[in-house]
């Protein structure tokens, strides 16, 4: 399959580094970029056409488009593009308001051409925690307390393992500050050692039988001084990291396990480096779709999202759907509510959840 890509940021060159990873599982069939000189540079470091705009892009017979576009323009595009009648994977954005939200879902008809890249969950260690809660290994998961993503990204992993879907719920929210070290960003360490107030958000959000935790500083991403973590309870074990501990016949046995990556292109290996699987207690809880490829879990996770696209566009069959990512945009808005007000904000059932069989998983 193939696809035009709308945007050439920093974002647009996972899926450049993806499709050149799986190679001829998908094909950028051509940029839209409107800027001459990024278009230009784009032309030269990518090796692929440019047009100014998806109408032109449709003489290339997209499959389907992919939007990396600045959150600001990116939901104005996605409704322009719509006329199209060309699927959409669009990445994830941090929408202004709820009447912006509600907005939105009704100008795309509720989403039905369009899917969302929402990439967490399919980072391979995500989706192999995943995968043991599906077995019912632990039971019904009851709390989850994520320090791995911001915003609505987290709140897409506390939905996922959680798996609450669209139900009520209410958030609660601090926000602290601390002095410490400036860390590097998308352009590396900065060039002398300075120190800032690092933010840190702490959410929860409580479901009727269920909580989960968000814990996130805005270092996190970058930083080598700053730990993700992750703990997931349910009703006979737990995850903690990557360390399982469950019950088992007869009562009251138990046992631990971890849950191990296997990965190539170490040591004297002449393979190309990749994580290669995850097992634990003699069993598979994931494999690499496309193998060892030299790929980050970020850029495996956005490969993962454009392939998902063929099944989206054969069977109709969503992955994450825009009232996915409209819900996880909600319980953000939330979350940043309850932090300004200093009050728990009761979420409501909205336009996107009426109706809906999709439960987010």
């Amino acid at each position: 399959m193939k696809f035009a890509l709308l945007g050439a940021g920093w974002r647009a060159g996972f899926y450049y580094r993806a499709v050149c990873a799986i190679e001829k599982r998908l094909q950028i069939c051509c940029v839209v970029e409107n800027n001459p000189e990024t278009a230009e540079q784009i032309k030269n470091a990518w090796r692929l056409p440019t047009v100014k705009n998806a109408g032109e892009a449709l003489k290339f017979k997209p499959d389907f488009f992919v939007l990396c576009l600045p959150p600001a323009v990116l939901p104005i595009i996605l409704c322009e593009i719509l006329k199209y009648d060309v699927p959409i994977l669009t990445e994830t954005w941090a929408a202004e308001s709820v009447e912006s939200m509600i907005s939105l879902y009704e100008k795309t008809k509720g989403g039905r051409n369009i899917q969302v890249s929402e990439q967490y969950p399919c980072q391979p260690m995500h989706s192999a925690r995943l995968s043991l809660i599906s077995s019912g290994m632990l039971g019904e998961v009851r709390q989850v307390q994520i320090s791995a993503a911001h915003g609505y990204h987290g709140m897409a992993l506390i939905r996922r393992y959680l798996g609450t879907g669209y139900a009520a719920c209410t958030v609660e929210g601090r926000r602290f500050s601390m002095n410490a070290v400036k860390g590097p960003g998308r352009q590396g360490w900065p060039a002398y050692l300075s120190f800032q107030q690092e933010k840190q958000d702490i959410i929860t959000v409580h479901y009727k039988d269920k909580w989960g935790l968000l814990d996130f500083s805005q270092e996190q991403y970058f930083s080598p001084v700053r730990s993700s973590r992750i703990l997931i309870r349910g009703e006979k074990g737990e995850i903690f990291q990557n360390e399982v501990s469950c019950l088992t016949e007869p009562y009251p046995g138990f046992f631990k396990f971890t849950l191990r990556r296997e990965c190539s292109g170490l040591d004297n290996s002449l393979c190309r480096a990749g994580t290669v699987s995850i097992t634990g207690n003699g069993k598979l809880y994931y494999k690499n779709p496309f193998g060892p490829r030299g790929m980050s879990d970020e850029e495996v996770a956005v490969a993962t999202s454009l392939c998902y696209m063929e099944q989206f566009i054969k069977t109709g069959e969503s992955r994450y759907s825009l009232a996915d990512e409209l819900q996880d945009q909600y319980l953000d808005w939330l979350a940043q509510k309850a932090i300004r007000t200093g009050k728990p904000a009761e979420g409501k059932e909205m336009p996107w959840a009426r109706g809906k069989e999709n439960d987010g998983k």
